[in-house]
């Protein structure tokens, strides 16, 4: 009898907790421009360590928001500028298609040059034609380019490092440093009406977004190995939309009553051979894996996370029963555990 007392209680405070912290949130947005509600967006993924870097939207063929989050050097806090450009590792590939046809036209007028002066002329002779702002080769390093970082706890808790790149991790073409607004004057020069990629420099630090369809253009340019860029995108679109669209939760705490922290209690079943033991004790809720304790700060009336970690519980409810508990790594999805 007690045990089901305190199902109805915990299931009718669930209930009231969800329906005013949603018409909370949802009372901000409606008051709030589309603009305002993609800013509060990025600020929150950098304040979390997950995103630094610049979002540029084109509507209509009309620059439509142009905003820099976080700093093209997070540990010394040097700000982005206009100029700013980001090591593109893969997308390098776009501008090496339009130096490529560049290099095919000065063949064609029977000019015979070494390859490598041939290509810098050909990307200056494109800088000029598109009046391209700050896009270079990775060899002149006299620029100015935002450093591409990690978020981690190396000891000190959750903080900005540089990434440090390892000879291995280069790819094999000449690599292009560019801003946002020179790769967007590429796509508007070129014949592409759609494309969509999400791409990393794999092991460098970065992430980067482009969407492009119709008379929109979302290009997301991060110095921030986390590769948070697709999720950032799809709640841009959302909020584009005027549609319901996920911000994570700051990581702050907020308190709960004793009887619901109780209510997550339980032994979840990781894999075979582990399980993720949830307990209370001495006011607060620990997770315990492998002989190691962790506490837990909550976030809402369901998600926890992890001081100097970057990832998070949140408990999954049926009806009203935990069935299992989420296991987030930085994602606004992740692995469902089971409860036993």
């Amino acid at each position: 009898m007690q045990t089901r007392k305190m199902n109805h209680y915990f299931s009718f405070f669930m209930i009231i907790t969800l329906f005013i912290s949603c018409g909370q949130s949802n009372n901000e947005n409606i008051a709030k421009s589309p603009k305002s509600q993609i800013s509060e967006l990025a600020q929150r993924y950098f304040e979390l360590g997950r995103f630094s870097g610049t979002i540029l939207i084109q509507k209509d063929d009309e620059i439509y928001f142009r905003e820099n989050f976080g700093y093209a050097d997070n540990m010394r806090k040097i700000p982005f500028t206009s100029e700013t450009s980001f090591n593109l590792g893969h997308f390098s590939y776009y501008f090496a298609i339009e130096i490529q046809k560049e290099l095919l036209l000065s063949s064609l007028s029977g000019k015979n040059e070494d390859v490598d002066i041939a290509t810098d002329k050909a990307l200056l002779k494109l800088s000029q034609k598109l009046d391209l702002e700050n896009t270079f080769y990775l060899e002149n390093s006299n620029k100015p380019s935002a450093l591409g970082h990690s978020y981690s706890n190396k000891g000190n808790g959750l903080e900005w490092h540089e990434y440090e790149r390892e000879e291995s991790d280069t790819i094999k073409i000449r690599e292009f440093h560019s801003t946002p607004m020179d790769f967007l004057k590429l796509l508007n020069n070129s014949s592409t009406k759609e494309l969509f990629n999400d791409s990393n420099l794999i092991n460098g630090g970065f992430n980067y977004l482009v969407n492009k369809k119709d008379s929109l253009t979302i290009i997301i340019f991060s110095n921030a190995r986390h590769p948070i860029a697709g999720e950032i995108n799809t709640s841009i679109e959302a909020i584009l939309n005027d549609k319901p669209y996920y911000i994570p939760y700051a990581r702050k705490s907020v308190e709960l009553d004793s009887e619901i922290l109780k209510n997550y209690e339980g032994v979840y079943k990781f894999d075979e051979n582990s399980n993720i033991d949830i307990f209370y004790k001495n006011d607060s809720l620990f997770s315990s894996f492998n002989s190691m304790q962790f506490y837990l700060t909550s976030q809402s009336n369901n998600q926890f996370y992890m001081p100097g970690m970057d990832a998070e519980l949140r408990f999954v409810m049926e009806e009203n029963d935990i069935v299992g508990l989420e296991l987030l790594d930085g994602f606004k999805e992740g692995r469902i555990i089971p409860k036993n």
